[in-house]
């Protein structure tokens, strides 16, 4: 999976979903932002996007999924991403939220990682260590009006929805 933003002085963010290990087939998910001054000409930059591994993704076991870019003002980019770190035990079945993490400087460094999903008793899958199950294919990221991100996401129990196990769609402006 991947996402392409392009910010106002034309260079091209790429934030893309690999494997972590090259060498291994199927291991854990992490993202990765390139980025392209010639319109995509040529690619360079590459740096690690996620921040799965600033704690609780013991060996880094934890799921990066679902990425999200946009563009703000020359240079400064924001990258949104859902991880199941939070999980216990990670299985993939549980404890996903949603992060986010911002650069000034075209992606060459991020700042520290923010949690945006948020626990909310009122609803089926959202547990306090994260929501059951991620509906990725409804996950969105934009620059709102003050310049600050905006985000919308899915939450659900398990993949199917329905009556029986509804999801949710949530979003949160930092404005």
């Amino acid at each position: 999976q991947s996402d392409l933003a392009i910010d106002p002085a034309g260079t091209l963010y790429l934030l893309y979903q690999d494997g972590q290990f090259s060498t291994v087939r199927g291991s854990p998910p992490i993202l990765w932002l390139a980025r392209s001054a010639d319109a995509g000409a040529t690619w360079g930059g590459q740096v690690r996007a996620d921040a799965k591994t600033a704690s609780g993704c013991a060996a880094s076991a934890c799921y990066a999924l679902f990425p999200e870019v946009t563009a703000g003002a020359a240079g400064s980019v924001t990258v949104a991403w859902m991880d199941d770190r939070n999980g216990s035990p990670i299985d993939h079945l549980n404890g996903w939220n949603v992060w986010l993490r911002s650069s000034t400087n075209g992606g060459a460094s991020f700042g520290a990682s923010q949690q945006i999903s948020a626990y909310d008793a009122a609803q089926a899958q959202s547990r306090p260590n994260g929501f059951v199950f991620p509906y990725g294919d409804y996950f969105g990221l934009e620059v709102n009006g003050c310049g600050s991100p905006m985000l919308t996401w899915g939450e659900g129990l398990d993949w199917a929805g329905g009556s029986s196990s509804p999801g949710h769609i949530e979003f949160r402006s930092l404005c």
